[in-house]
């Protein structure tokens, strides 16, 4: 080739991927990055040891991770990560001891557990109040004291009635709000009209809108009684379908919340009135 000319194309080529493949080659030499990384079991492609330690390394690739023994990577690696054969053996015992107390740990705490949710205190007539937003968890009064609690074993019909309970008290509220509301608005617009007399233009529209509005008072307060009146019926059942007799275990859901165990109703079970 003479001086100042330019290097044919393949030429050029061939000398970038000499120069990619050095690269390559010097990365995974200075690195913890390999596009190639024979190990003495497989090869994996485009691998990355990720954690060393006296005895392991993890290796993620193209589809999986796992961690291998420092022994199963080439002869060089070893020496890089600074593999001793005492070393990683006394890791692997520490690794092998901390396991064996997590898991007696874990044993105990579980017999523990269940010692304690066996542990059951005395029975006691015990008030279900409403359902609470952790799941199952309800405020019960026992004894006086009110506290959160979690019962599994309740019959479902005492779920339903308390549902039904907290449902007909909101009910009964949300619409005695909006019949207090609507006699406002009508009293309101009695009074303009009122104040308009009849000789007024405005008058007859002003006089048609206030009846309209009384009117709707007058259906807002009806459907409020009713709820009321459904209200009342569903509490004078709830001292029957809502007294319970359970027993605490040691057992706590959270801090806050213990678990009981029903036992039987309070009170003979009264049927819909």
């Amino acid at each position: 080739m003479e001086l100042g000319s330019v290097p044919p194309y393949g030429f050029l080529m061939k000398l970038i991927f000499v120069l990619a493949l050095l690269s390559c080659q010097w990365a995974g030499a200075q690195t913890n990055i390999f596009p190639i990384l024979r190990c003495k079991d497989r090869t994996y492609t485009n691998a990355t040891i990720d954690r060393i330690t006296p005895a392991t390394v993890d290796v993620s690739w193209d589809t999986s991770v796992a961690t291998l023994s420092i022994t199963n990577l080439p002869d060089n690696l070893q020496k890089r990560y600074h593999y001793n054969k005492r070393k990683a053996q006394q890791y692997l015992a520490a690794q092998a001891a901390e396991k064996a107390a997590q898991q007696d740990r874990a044993n105990q705490d579980a017999a523990a557990f269940a010692a304690a949710q066996n542990t059951l205190g005395p029975a006691q007539n015990v008030r279900i109040v409403k359902t609470l937003l952790f799941p199952g968890s309800l405020q019960i009064e026992a004894d006086g004291i009110l506290s959160e609690a979690i019962i599994p074993n309740l019959p479902p019909d005492i779920l339903t009635f308390i549902a039904r309970l907290g449902q007909s008290q909101a009910d009964a509220a949300s619409l005695k709000q909006a019949a207090q509301q609507l006699r406002s608005e009508a009293n309101r617009l009695t009074g303009v009209a009122q104040s308009l007399g009849v000789y007024d233009s405005n008058y007859q529209q002003a006089s048609l809108q206030a009846n309209d509005a009384r009117n709707n008072a007058s259906d807002a307060e009806l459907k409020s009684a009713e709820a009321e009146s459904q209200l009342q019926k569903l509490q004078a059942q709830a001292k029957d379908r809502i007294t319970i007799i359970a027993r605490p275990t040691g057992k706590m859901v959270t801090p806050r919340i213990r678990q009981w165990q029903f036992q039987a109703m309070a009170a003979s079970t009264l049927s819909d009135r």
